[in-house]
């Protein structure tokens, strides 16, 4: 256990808080302003942590985060293996809203400006121990494969773009975290020029934390994601009626400039409907060469550091 880190909260198999990356936990920032407040001991007492957004049309973000929590309970019901993570997110406005925010997480921008070489594997391997045979590490590893491979399905199916450092999180148990949806179903930074052509972010650092190539952890991966595809296969149905009936006169921009029938047809393909078991694990393994170390991911994130110095 690195320098920093601590046993954490229960529930959790084997988990490590690392302070010197995510700083005070929101269970000790929580009790310290409860204790601080005046109102700290009436009954009902509580303390959420929201940012407000403002010159953004969050409502298709809302829009997206029911796709996902849709995923998510399927995931919970038939895979609970297969982890992702929902937030509350309020449009007032037409232009303005409030976003929860994912408490004891950082992006990965953060973790590799905040860790001294900022590689995804050394930090795993600086908190959780040098013996990747430890329980230690295989606990974090698992959660870091378990979530990377919900997450990339995510990316996938409702085509989430704008994949950069900023917008994902790393959560203090290991866990893979994406945030900022405003790019789904077709649109992308830079329209019909961008370079995310990748099915999802997948670069050989995260591949590394898995143990590389042809590693268990990789294998497992892949399994994951086999799974993952099987049981969405079976919900397809019901994950395209929620389309079909937002999609309809939507003023969303993710709909516009695109006919509805092709967008749902488009989902079903990459929900794999019609295909066998067989197929299903050809197409993973079709996703996986494209995604990893894909030059669109490399391009977009070397842009995203000049234009925004967000670290790739």
């Amino acid at each position: 256990m690195g320098a920093g880190a601590r046993a954490g909260r229960l529930g959790v198999e084997n988990f490590v808080y690392d302070s010197k990356i995510f700083g005070e936990s929101w269970e000790e920032r929580k009790a310290r302003i409860q204790s601080e407040s005046p109102m700290g001991k009436l009954p009902g007492w509580d303390l959420f942590s929201v940012i407000v957004k403002t010159n953004d049309d969050l409502r298709q973000e809302v829009f997206t985060m029911q796709l996902i929590h849709k995923l998510k309970s399927i995931f919970e019901f038939e895979a609970p293996h297969l982890w992702l993570r929902t937030y509350r997110i309020v449009a007032t406005g037409a232009n303005i809203g409030l976003l929860e925010t994912i408490t004891d997480a950082c992006s990965l921008d953060h973790l590799k400006k905040t860790f001294p070489g900022g590689n995804l594997a050394d930090y795993f391997r600086s908190v959780y121990g040098s013996d990747t045979l430890s329980s230690e590490f295989i606990a974090a590893q698992r959660r870091f494969i378990e979530s990377m491979a919900a997450y990339s399905i995510v990316s996938y199916v409702l085509l989430l773009k704008d994949r950069h450092n900023g917008n994902i999180l790393l959560s203090s148990e290991g866990r893979v975290i994406h945030i900022d949806f405003g790019f789904i179903l077709g649109i992308a930074p830079g329209g019909m020029f961008s370079v995310e052509d990748a099915p999802f972010k997948l670069t050989k650092e995260m591949v590394d934390v898995m143990g590389g190539l042809g590693s268990h952890g990789y294998k497992h991966f892949r399994n994951c994601l086999y799974e993952g595809f099987v049981v969405l296969q079976k919900y397809h149905s019901e994950i395209a009626a929620l389309l079909q009936t937002t999609g309809q006169h939507s003023p969303f921009p993710c709909f516009h400039g695109a006919k509805l029938a092709r967008v749902i047809t488009n989902l079903r393909t990459r929900l794999c409907v019609g295909l066998s078991r067989r197929d299903i694990r050809h197409r993973v393994d079709q996703l996986i060469r494209k995604s990893y170390n894909a030059w669109g991911t490399r391009q977009y994130d070397s842009f995203q550091l000049r234009s925004n110095n967000i670290h790739p």
